[in-house]
């Protein structure tokens, strides 16, 4: 059996109803394109979007022990660990907090799964999930 599945950003379902045969007919505005459609389906799953929100409120307990660069900014390594003083003992993982360490990817959704494996394999003591050393073919320059 092919489920087939969609997953569209910046879509607004203004109606949502159960036909006879049992399937859901959601009426459908595209919110950047300002068109409007409908959609009949088996299901349906909702999510609210993403917003970025600080991260200090969710910290304040390690404030005294935590590093921050010249602005300011939480450090965060490669292993997406802040940086903590020695006194901590234990890590702190974040995932889309790191926009400021790891670039425009950090809140890229279709990179969580490469993200969770990254923070999986230190937490764990092992390679749970092979990461490949090189993820990308683009090359700037001539070598």
């Amino acid at each position: 059996m092919c489920i087939r599945a969609s997953l569209p950003p910046a879509v607004h379902v203004h109606t949502a109803q159960r036909t006879h045969n049992g399937t859901v007919r959601l009426g459908l505005e595209h919110t950047q394109q300002h068109t409007r459609a409908t959609l009949e389906t088996d299901a349906v799953v909702l999510a609210t979007g993403y917003r970025q929100r600080p991260l200090d409120p969710l910290i304040t307990g390690l404030a005294p022990h935590l590093h921050r660069d010249d602005a300011g900014r939480p450090q965060i390594d490669e292993h997406y660990r802040l940086r903590l003083d020695d006194t901590i003992t234990g890590h702190v993982y974040v995932q889309n907090a790191e926009l400021h360490t790891h670039g425009v990817g950090a809140p890229d959704l279709g990179l969580v799964a490469w993200r969770s494996a990254t923070i999986l394999n230190p937490l764990t003591g092992k390679e749970v999930y092979r990461l490949p050393r090189r993820t990308a073919f683009t090359t700037f320059g001539l070598c």
